[in-house]
């Protein structure tokens, strides 16, 4: 529904190549699949009127689930709490029935689809902001250059 809160969390590359993240972390995202399989059970179609009880329950869930892991350096918070709030205001228009369900799809869908995006902008952000960093340290460090008889070698 949301910028995905099990997003990178500020691992190591290693933990992230091979899937480890901090028990709390993990804990959370199990706590999220099993809060939302509940909101989707107890409000099992997404379209019927009214659906803001299923979109506050699915809402509160992600952004709990956030916060926990907003302490593990989750850096998406802000978007998953503004993703619900506008999914909030768009689910009181529909059950308002100031929209149709197919105006409700396309809403939600471009909701989800602004803070993903806005997710992914900041993860490459970060991402380049780094390379331009180690590059720049990389450049500013000595060369060392040994020459062993044919061979060069520099560090």
């Amino acid at each position: 529904m949301f910028a995905a809160p099990r997003a990178a969390f500020g691992c190591a590359l290693v933990c992230m190549t091979l899937g480890c993240v901090p028990q709390g972390v993990s804990d959370s995202s199990k706590l999220l699949d099993s809060e939302v399989a509940e909101c989707r059970r107890l409000y099992p179609d997404a379209e019927q009127r009214p659906v803001l009880p299923r979109v506050k329950c699915i809402g509160e869930a992600t952004v709990k689930a956030a916060r926990v892991n907003a302490q593990y350096g989750y850096k998406n918070l802000d978007l998953d709490e503004l993703a619900r709030a506008q999914m909030i205001l768009l689910a009181e228009r529909y059950d308002a029935e100031k929209m149709t369900t197919s105006e409700y799809v396309v809403e939600k869908a471009k909701i989800r689809n602004a803070s993903e995006t806005q997710a992914q902008q900041r993860a490459n952000s970060q991402a380049m902001v780094s390379a331009a960093q180690k590059q720049a340290a990389a450049a500013s460090s000595p060369v060392s250059c040994t020459t062993i008889g044919s061979t060069t070698t520099c560090y």
